[in-house]
């Protein structure tokens, strides 16, 4: 962590695994870009073309951030969370540097609707290749805020009844919308492309 900036990258390299060289941050956070307040965890690996590449979660935090009642001071609640890239500067450097970020996530959120929490930590499955269409296969770590989807099942519900009948839905409809949905999202894990 460098001072005042986030979680950064360290680095160090070793032509033999036993000794090793401290090296400048591989990653450290950039002002007013999705890794504003910090590179999180991720995984290194080389593509399909033999050139390294960083899959990382970048974090910035949200405009109120701090200023929720009520809501626990959290990198989950305060901040949003980004899949991004780096490549190296020079791929022929055999410390590998200096790293240049790709300038757009590549997996700005998982597209589920769900409420998600610490949508963080990329793994990479499967590398592109002739076999995948050239794709990446990548696993996102995450969990479900269930408050959050059991106000929105109850809104649904509520909406839906409103809608139909031009009355407001009742407490006993919304809970079991919301316990319905709960059930679904429970245990609920993503591989996105």
């Amino acid at each position: 962590v460098l001072a005042g900036r986030g979680l950064s990258w360290g680095h160090a390299a070793s032509t033999d695994l036993l000794h090793w060289k401290q090296l400048p941050p591989a990653l450290t956070p950039d002002p007013g870009w999705y890794d504003a307040d910090g590179c999180f965890s991720g995984c290194a690996t080389v593509d399909a073309d033999g050139v390294p590449a960083i899959l990382y979660t970048g974090v910035f935090k949200k405009p109120d951030a701090g200023e929720r009642e009520g809501m626990p001071l959290t990198v989950a609640n305060m901040c949003y969370e980004r899949q991004l890239i780096a490549r190296p500067a020079d791929p022929d450097d055999p410390e590998l540097k200096d790293w240049v970020k790709v300038q757009q996530p590549f997996l700005a959120d998982d597209g589920s609707g769900l409420p998600l929490l610490c949508f963080r930590d990329p793994f990479l499955l499967e590398k592109p290749s002739a076999s995948n269409g050239w794709r990446w296969r990548v696993m996102v770590g995450s969990n479900i805020d269930m408050e959050a989807l059991a106000a929105q099942a109850a809104d649904d519900v509520a909406g839906a009844a409103d809608a139909s009948t031009g009355t407001h839905g009742t407490a006993a409809a919304a809970a079991a919308a919301a316990a319905a949905a709960a059930g679904k999202a429970e245990g609920r894990s993503r591989a996105e492309e």
